[in-house]
């Protein structure tokens, strides 16, 4: 079975760059293309790309001009990604097809579930693979807060998506509605699809640590600086206390090549 991923990045300042390695390192033992649309990024990021990957899976970099920053409303964010799309099975042709953002990661979990299904025959009865989009507070615990979560298939979830499927269906992503731009749905829908509930699939690492978290941890009304190791708890505490009320402690285990830039960039004691 092949198996591929498309990534559309639009990075800045070493903003996405700074992620990147470590959501290919997620993909790239299990996959066999990873297709990487890049508009206009002003860092490193393709040098990182060429570097993380290297001869270990095949690997396609087009550039797409956009000179509109992300979340500015004409930005036509399902345009783009549908286009990725489009280009990755164009040029794979997988059996099943996976996107994913730069500075998100896929866990070992949802590779063993993809080729257990498939080894035992059961993957044929599916058309995508539905799973809860976490956010870790700290290292040990993830965020379950009343207002992110969602029900998906007869589970209830934290954001629940289905970001990968069955490849050469015309499946695409299209925007969610007129009001949400940077909001993607897939369409037609990926449907029947296997639910991984109560598993530990897809982190966003933006909203936990790295050049991104920042806004996340202002979100709660909280001035700080910008410091390198930072700790939420005492320089964001209207977040921290906001975020650890509605908190899970889970027995997950980051790879070190998460975990080292973690650390590196903040430190706590929970």
């Amino acid at each position: 079975m092949k198996v591929t991923v498309s990534i559309v990045v639009k990075s800045t300042d070493g903003c996405e760059s700074y992620y990147i390695d470590m959501a290919l390192k997620s993909v790239i033992p299990y996959v066999h293309g990873i297709y990487v649309q890049n508009q206009d990024s002003n860092d490193d990021l393709i040098e990182v790309v060429k570097n993380t990957v290297g001869d270990k899976v095949p690997l396609t970099i087009e550039t797409v001009s956009n000179p509109l920053p992300r979340f500015d409303p004409g930005y036509m964010e399902a345009v783009y990604r549908g286009n990725a799309i489009f280009r990755c099975e164009e040029i794979y042709k997988p059996d099943w097809f996976i996107t994913l953002d730069a500075d998100e990661i896929l866990t070992p979990r949802f590779f063993e579930i993809l080729y257990g299904l498939e080894k035992s025959g059961e993957l044929g009865g599916y058309r995508g693979i539905a799973h809860a989009t976490e956010r870790f507070v700290t290292p040990k615990y993830k965020s379950c807060m009343k207002v992110d979560m969602r029900t998906m298939g007869d589970y209830l979830m934290h954001d629940p998506h289905i970001r990968s499927w069955r490849g050469g269906i015309g499946i695409t992503q299209v925007q969610r509605s007129p009001n949400m731009p940077m909001h993607v749905i897939e369409r037609p829908s990926p449907i029947p699809f296997y639910n991984c509930y109560n598993e530990v699939i897809h982190i966003h690492l933006h909203r936990s640590f790295g050049p991104k978290a920042f806004d996340f941890w202002r979100e709660g009304g909280d001035i700080f600086e910008e410091t390198i190791p930072f700790s939420p708890k005492e320089q964001a505490p209207k977040y921290w206390q906001k975020n650890m009320n509605e908190v899970e402690l889970v027995n997950y285990k980051f790879p070190d090549y998460v975990l080292e830039k973690w650390l590196k960039w903040g430190y706590y004691d929970e």
